[in-house]
């Protein structure tokens, strides 16, 4: 099972990975429109539209600072403020060129890269309310009754046929959004689904050695940096090369699941528990001394012990352990400790089997 944090952890990647994305976007849209910009600005000023070229020189000067700010690893908290302010710049200017008109009523023509630079700078929900809200005004703008709001002369054909293509651009830049999303969403999910799978082991369903040394790297670094516990426990099922032998490899299979099934259900919910290799299991307690440790493994022991697998009416099988443990620390680093866990079950293979058997026992001895 996962646990809060790790789930926590798994959707902040995955939103930050959509966030991200869309301020590459935003980015690449502030750099190329600065310098679309500062291009109208000049060929403005050689028409002698000066206040035209002013609001270009501007909206220029502000999208590169915006592209600045994107790219920028020390303002990082302004980027989603930016990133809004830089929409609006975009849809102050589709505004001022559709009420100019711009150079002889081309200006409009500009505003059809709204929607889709909407759309990905922010997603198909907002992205679509920035849009309807923008049409909403430029309709307003443009059947004012008496051209009140226009500085420009638009025929009624124009501005119909306008507002027809915008709708045109947004429907189908709201369809690719919605692909692009469903594909991104897909490809996340499989993703997480082989990340998952690397993680596991095929037959148990339990963390393989890839899975348990993350967690073991995690655990470990709490005990360097805070002084916490931790206890680590390789598991070997006793004689279980007898189950094979004896009832075949299918039966072994399943007594495997069986051992993996109740120790997820009897172990503690901060421990976590993995299919180390072959019939052999490794126990991670976090905040847990040797002691406690050597108390809690016990305990789960007996309980496997009362609960054999059921092979038919007339068929059992009880499972014991081998069971060797040894206390992380600051002097027994994790590999160590795994390493002298495996010395300490082979201890207790040796002397008798269905026992535990902790280092601090086994220096005594």
């Amino acid at each position: 099972m996962k646990s809060a944090l790790e789930r926590f952890n798994e959707g902040t990647e995955r939103h930050l990975t959509g966030v991200n994305h869309q301020r590459y976007l935003a980015g690449i849209y502030c750099v190329i429109g600065s310098f679309l910009c500062l291009i109208f600005c000049i060929n403005a000023l050689i028409d002698s539209k000066f206040y035209l070229a002013a609001v270009l020189f501007v909206v220029s000067i502000f999208l590169f600072i915006s592209y600045l700010i994107f790219h920028s690893k020390t303002h990082f908290y302004l980027h989603d403020t930016v990133r809004h302010i830089t929409l609006l710049g975009l849809f102050f200017l589709g505004g001022y060129l559709i009420y100019t008109g711009g150079v002889n009523n081309s200006g409009p023509l500009w505003v059809f890269i709204i929607p889709p630079v909407a759309l990905a700078f922010c997603g198909l929900k907002i992205g679509m309310l920035y849009n309807v809200t923008f049409l909403i005004v430029i309709c307003i703008f443009l059947f004012y009754p008496d051209d009140v709001l226009l500085a420009a002369d638009y025929t009624y054909e124009f501005k119909t046929r306008f507002i027809y293509s915008f709708l045109t651009t947004l429907a189908l830049s709201s369809f690719y959004e919605a692909a692009r999303y469903k594909s991104f969403s897909q490809l996340n999910k499989l993703t997480e689904k082989y990340k998952l799978e690397s993680k596991l082991d095929d037959l148990t369903g339990l963390l393989n050695r890839r899975g348990m040394w993350k967690k073991l790297n995690s655990e470990y670094d709490l005990v360097t940096s805070s002084g916490s516990t931790m206890t680590v426990a390789l598991w070997d099922i006793d004689h279980f090369k007898n189950v094979n032998d004896i009832h075949g490899h299918g039966v072994g299979d399943d007594v495997l699941k069986h051992v993996s099934d109740l120790a997820n259900k009897i172990i503690r919910s901060q421990d976590s528990v993995s299919r180390w290799g072959g019939e052999e299991f490794l126990l991670l307690m976090p905040e847990t001394n040797e002691a406690e440790a050597i108390d809690q493994v016990k305990y789960v022991c007996s309980l496997m012990a009362k609960r054999p697998f059921i092979l038919d009416k007339n068929t059992s099988i009880t499972v014991t352990f081998s069971v060797g443990i040894c206390e992380v620390s600051l002097d027994i680093d994790t590999e160590r400790a795994i390493m002298l866990s495996d010395k300490c079950l082979y201890h207790a293979k040796r002397t008798g089997r269905n026992k535990v058997v902790a280092f601090s026992e086994l220096n005594e001895d």
